[in-house]
């Protein structure tokens, strides 16, 4: 699987890196993943580092993730940070996503640099 899932302790966010072609198949199992650990670890901040990712799902495929995410239950201070990809056509996707979350009354915001995610994930985390 070209997606890995782990937890940033010294942070408390919940991070996945995804790397070259991710199908549906694969986003879908890394926010069933991502879901369990952030209610586990009672962790609301996800960063998504898509720096690498250069192929694979639609924006079709992007539009059901947050519902995905709701059947969880997960915190309402739920916030992502998402890393743009380098690869144009994904780089689009990401900006996509970012569109969703917050029409979907989830706080999320994208980025070119993953410093400046994991910046913005813990000031938001310390503002509210």
């Amino acid at each position: 699987m070209p997606i890995s899932i782990k937890f940033l302790e010294v942070y408390n966010i919940i991070e996945l890196t995804y790397k070259g072609k991710v199908t549906n198949e694969e986003l879908e199992q890394s926010v069933h993943e991502a879901a369990k650990l952030s209610l586990e670890m009672d962790s609301r901040l996800v960063l998504a580092d898509c720096t690498h990712m250069t192929e694979g799902h639609t924006v079709f495929d992007l539009y059901f993730i947050v519902p995905l995410l709701k059947k969880y239950e997960l915190r309402p201070d739920f916030i992502e940070a998402i890393v743009y990809p380098l690869a144009p056509a994904m780089f689009q996707l990401a900006s996509f996503f970012e569109t969703v979350l917050i029409n979907n009354g989830i706080k999320g915001k994208a980025f070119k640099e993953r410093k400046d995610a994991i910046t913005w994930l813990l000031e938001s985390q310390s503002s509210e």
